[in-house]
């Protein structure tokens, strides 16, 4: 048997990665909505957003 201790720090580890990959997701929820309103609203032209040059030749 576990000891209690342990079993209730890794239980609330957990609990806290769990609450943070949900904030994590709605952020992302939250960004994806902005570009699309924003694309949707033509502020934001992808081919722009991206530079193709650094696609085509990544400086590492």
């Amino acid at each position: 048997m576990l000891n209690p201790f342990v079993l209730n720090f890794s239980t609330a580890l957990f609990h806290l990665i769990v609450k943070c990959l949900e904030t994590m997701i709605d952020l992302g929820d939250k960004a994806f909505g902005a570009l699309c309103l924003a694309r949707k609203l033509h502020l934001i032209n992808l081919i722009q957003f991206m530079d193709i040059n650094f696609l085509a030749y990544p400086n590492f």
